[in-house]
């Protein structure tokens, strides 16, 4: 799991920063791009099943 945060924001409290987009690269090597504050679903049922290489958070 990567963070981005650019803006270097905390990442607690009212002011702190939110994930905004997700860049998830599976173990064959797609990648999905997910423009969300949240994932939900399938995807996220993958990620707890450890079915994610890699994951990328953008925070704002």
């Amino acid at each position: 799991m990567i963070y981005q945060n650019e803006s270097r924001k905390d990442t607690f409290g009212e002011e702190g920063a939110v994930p905004v987009k997700y860049t998830i690269i599976d173990r064959n090597g797609n990648e999905q791009v997910i423009s969300a504050p949240t994932i939900t679903g399938a995807k996220a049922f993958d990620i707890r099943n450890g079915k994610v290489a890699k994951m990328m958070v953008e925070l704002e």
